[in-house]
């Protein structure tokens, strides 16, 4: 990493954290190979699981991402993700099967796709999206890939992809996608 990039990473950083104590949502950079995606915090402390109880008050707290940055990352980002359709399979697809939660109680706000080749050759996706509860107000961040996890995960309600239990890392689009929608 270059001493450029790291102080773009710094400046992110301290942008974003400001204070010593937080008490509203944040996103954090996180610099991968092929440029930046963002994690959500609330407090100091990392969103480490997918919330199945956050309304749609609290992502619209959330810091927006500079101009800056965001021209930059798609510098960087050799294969973005695309927005996809809101249907009933790709709802399916990041959507898990765990025992907890009924399908038919939410509804896809949006979701996005990223494509790429696996080591096996094969064609590997990655979707990640925003439901809402159809009675509720809360809305839950997901993400499905049809690539089998190594980390934490469950079977999505689509037969041969996977939805991670864990909190949402996504790209600029994604979180521009969720201030816009909700």
């Amino acid at each position: 990493m270059s001493a450029t990039q790291q102080d773009n990473i710094t400046e992110l950083i301290t942008m974003f954290l400001g204070a010593s104590t937080f008490i509203y949502p944040r996103l954090i950079a996180l610099k991968y190979t092929k440029g930046f995606e963002y994690k959500l915090y609330f407090g100091s402390t990392h969103i480490g699981f997918v919330k199945w109880d956050k309304s749609s008050s609290f992502y619209l707290d959330l810091t927006p991402i500079p101009d800056t940055v965001r021209v930059r990352d798609l510098d960087e980002f050799s294969n973005p993700y695309y927005v996809i359709p809101n249907n009933w399979v790709n709802l399916s697809r990041i959507f898990p099967s765990d025992g907890k939660h009924i399908m038919d109680n939410y509804y896809l706000i949006f979701c996005i796709e990223k494509e790429f080749i696996g080591t096996d050759g094969t064609i590997q996706k990655s979707i990640k999206g925003a439901i809402k509860h159809r009675s509720l107000d809360q809305v839950v961040l997901l993400t499905g890939t049809n690539k089998v996890p190594t980390k934490a995960y469950y079977n999505s309600i689509a037969e041969g992809w996977y939805s991670f239990k864990s909190g949402m890392i996504a790209p600029p689009l994604f979180w521009d996608l969720l201030r816009a929608s909700i």
